[in-house]
């Protein structure tokens, strides 16, 4: 809290503790207007002061200040007096009544109903009057009482708001000392929240905290609406208006209580503690803005009814919240605490006189500027205590951010020296393929161990063949690539490297000339050593190959020697006499005869298995379109077999082998159907795509095969049904040469029951659109 606001606040209390004796009605010169007064309503607005004098429903006030609340009649006081021959005046403590009339009349009654009164003085006084028509130029209705002896005082009320006498009857010379203590009390009050509002708005504008201008706008729409209400504000700043009485209070309130909606969710931080409150005071926010036009348009009785409840759940909404938050541990939300039940004690005074159910004395006329003052004072500490929590947080970051700094910087350097001396090469590029940067391991990689970064060669010209601009195709189209192989030398330098690279991107590039950034490592050895697998692999197959082709070639010569040997027995079975014999020896041809046929049916698969890669030819094929043509074929040769197809593929081409492709379905169909004669069977197969793959998936219903010969099934000649005639182990095995030598794919055994088996094969890039492949400065 600044010093001058303290001061002012300390002196505004003395100066209400020192003047509350002048405002007792114990006191000598002033008095209560109420005490012995009658009083009468008036709902139909329409009795004169004759008619009232001869009327005889009177009642006692029963109160010092009479009060009636909200009410739309017009009340009528009256009070016998005798005054001694010294100035009085009438000090009536409310600015906000709209019409007050004063009648000073000799203390004489008509003796009957036709009689004329005696001639009355007759004033006239309240905020529906310009201002300067007032005896004294105060905001209080203050009327002198020009006469001497015993007179009846007579005083007409008529307000939209409420209809309250809080008056004394007090002689000129307590009404200076009044008027100065009054003055200054209502100075200090007004000049104390004028130099909190400006001060946090100060503040506001210096640190940018809406916090402090959402309060500095709360101070000053108070200010304004405490000047309304005690008329300061009619008397200083619409004097000759006072039609803009009829609007101003309502329509400051909703201001008031907008802006203090607005502060309270901003101040509790209600979004980041309770959604759900911060969606209430988004409520109670907007019916306070929506009651500023609402004065415009309705009673006023009816809308400041509606703001004192709006206002009185607001208060008490925002009270119950700053202890929810309080009890977190929020220290701010303590001093917010104790400002509303400052403020509520307060405001409750206040309404409660207002509606008459308290008396009007100093503490209840005054409670609503003690408690709205000091919650004003306890929220500015909040906000102070606020402004310190904020810097001890500042200073812990700003400690945290230099701590994080020295790490960074330590860490800075660990990373130069794992970087620099890392086993694994790295190295930085711009748009055009230049190296920016590169540790000794990239170096060594490619041979160039003696070179600097700076005179390194243009990355492509590292490199002989063209994978080095598929590699620049897959880095425009996905930004990175992961384990690219590329050969760099040739003759017994020649080294394979694994790179990985991919785009710096957004603050990366702040301040840099690098574009892509890498890292490589030399795989030569792993290379190498599998190349001298598949070398031996391919190598074994070809020997495999061979020796099942000169099987095949050394079974011609027997098996052309048993057909010569089977014709010659045709020639001569004829001429056996013996009929037993006869039919032994045509028993025993048609054995041999069998026995051709399948040696004949052997050889050629063999011969088949053999010349696989001879008979490679690869083409674009549609799927679907193949798939039905063959499933057409299929079920035309076995009409009883149950085959369906289907395809989920997003791949609508694939490039390969169509022949190939055929005799594997071909063979695994033949396969299912010769081991499940004995049943109804049912195929089922998936065309689907993953990645960069073309799965078909072959299910049967069958018996399927057992998981200790799946490793087995694969080999020349194995076969589960070695005692079926027609039965030799050599299909699947061209099925499993078809799919790795021919389709370049691989084979994966399924958990479904019966046989489940399915067929990888790669989408090649004969399946893709074909791309412009770049050179690295088109890709900047």
């Amino acid at each position: 809290m600044p010093f001058p606001v303290f001061a002012i606040w300390l002196a505004w209390l003395l100066c209400l503790a020192s003047s509350a004796q002048a405002y007792s009605p114990a006191q000598y010169d002033s008095q209560p207007f109420g005490q012995g007064a009658m009083q009468l309503q008036d709902p139909s607005l329409e009795l004169t002061l004759a008619q009232v004098r001869q009327s005889s429903d009177w009642q006692p006030t029963g109160a010092d200040h009479p009060n009636f609340g909200y009410t739309d009649a017009a009340v009528w006081f009256r009070q016998t007096l005798e005054l001694p021959p010294t100035q009085w005046w009438l000090w009536i403590r409310y600015a906000l009544l709209d019409e007050v009339d004063l009648y000073i009349c000799p203390k004489a009654a008509p003796t009957t109903h036709t009689t004329e009164p005696q001639p009355c003085q007759h004033q006239q006084s309240g905020d529906s009057l310009p201002f300067n028509q007032r005896a004294i130029q105060h905001p209080d209705l203050i009327l002198p009482i020009n006469a001497t002896g015993e007179v009846e005082l007579y005083i007409r009320l008529r307000s939209q708001g409420t209809s309250q006498l809080p008056a004394w009857l007090i002689s000129e010379a307590e009404l200076d000392s009044s008027l100065l203590s009054y003055n200054l009390l209502r100075g200090g009050f007004m000049c104390a929240l004028l130099v909190m509002g400006l001060y946090n708005l100060f503040i506001a504008l210096t640190t940018g905290d809406r916090n402090y201008l959402l309060y500095s706008g709360f101070v000053l729409s108070f200010l304004l609406l405490h000047m309304t209400y005690e008329g300061s504000a009619f008397q200083f700043l619409w004097p000759q208006w006072p039609e803009v009485n009829r609007y101003a209070l309502p329509m400051l309130f909703g201001v008031n209580q907008l802006i203090l909606c607005l502060f309270v969710t901003r101040f509790l931080r209600l979004a980041e503690h309770s959604p759900t409150m911060h969606g209430v005071f988004t409520i109670f926010a907007a019916l306070a803005a929506l009651s500023i036009p609402m004065a415009l348009v309705s009673s006023y009785g009816s809308v400041l009814f509606a703001q004192n409840l709006l206002s009185t759940v607001i208060t008490v909404s925002a009270l119950t919240m700053g202890i929810r938050i309080w009890r977190r541990g929020e220290v701010a939300a303590r001093y917010f605490c104790i400002a509303w039940v400052v403020f509520i004690i307060g405001m409750v005074f206040t309404n409660v006189r207002s509606l008459g159910w308290l008396p009007t004395n100093t503490l209840t006329l005054f409670s609503y500027q003690i408690g709205s003052f000091l919650e004003i004072i306890l929220l500015s500490m909040a906000l102070g205590e606020r402004i310190t929590r904020l810097q001890r947080n500042e200073l812990k970051a700003r400690q945290q951010r230099l701590q994080s700094q020295e790490q960074a910087i330590l860490y800075l350097r660990s990373f130069e020296d794992l970087y620099h001396n890392s086993l694994t090469g790295q190295f930085q590029l711009d748009v055009q393929g230049r190296f920016t940067k590169s540790n000794p391991s990239w170096r060594t990689m490619i041979n160039l161990a003696h070179c600097d970064t700076e005179r390194l060669p243009n990355f492509d010209r590292l490199f002989a063949d063209d994978s080095v601009t598929d590699l620049w195709q897959i880095l425009q189209q996905h930004g990175q690539v992961q384990r690219y192989l590329l050969t760099c030398g040739d003759g017994s330098e020649r080294r394979w490297l694994s790179i990985t690279m991919r785009r710096r991107r957004g603050e990366e590039l702040a301040g840099s000339d690098t574009a892509w950034i890498g890292s490589a490592q030399d795989v030569t050895q792993q290379t190498q050593h599998e190349q001298r697998l598949q070398h031996a692999q391919a190598e074994k197959a070809q020997s495999l190959r061979q020796m099942v082709m000169g099987i095949a070639h050394e079974m011609n010569t027997p098996l052309g020697n048993i057909q010569m040997a089977q014709s010659y027995l045709h020639e001569n079975i004829a001429a056996v006499r013996d009929d037993e014999l006869r039919q032994q020896l045509c028993d025993g041809s048609q054995h041999i005869d069998q026995g051709i046929a399948r040696l004949k049916d052997l050889n050629q698969v063999m011969k088949n298995s053999a010349l696989i890669e001879e008979q490679q030819w690869q083409e674009l094929i549609h799927l679907r379109q193949w798939f039905r043509h063959w499933q057409q074929e299929t079920l035309r040769l076995d009409p009883e077999l149950q085959l369906t197809v289907k395809i989920s593929s997003f791949t609508q081409q694939w490039f390969g082998d169509s022949d190939a492709l055929g005799r594997v379905l071909n063979q695994l169909v033949d396969n299912s159907l010769r081991h499940n004669r004995d049943q109804a069977l049912n195929i089922h197969i998936s065309v689907y795509d993953k990645g960069d793959e073309l799965r078909i998936r072959y299910q049967d219903n069958g018996c399927g095969i057992a998981k200790e010969d799946r490793e087995r099934i694969f080999l020349p000649f194995y076969t589960t049904r070695r005692s079926d005639a027609g039965s030799c182990g050599l299909g699947l095995y061209e099925v499993h040469n078809l799919v790795q030598e021919i389709l370049a794919g691989k084979l994966q055994w399924g958990s479904a029951e019966g046989f489940d088996l399915t067929l990888v094969l790669p989408l090649a890039e004969a399946d893709q659109p074909q791309q412009t492949r770049l050179r690295p400065d088109c890709l900047a």
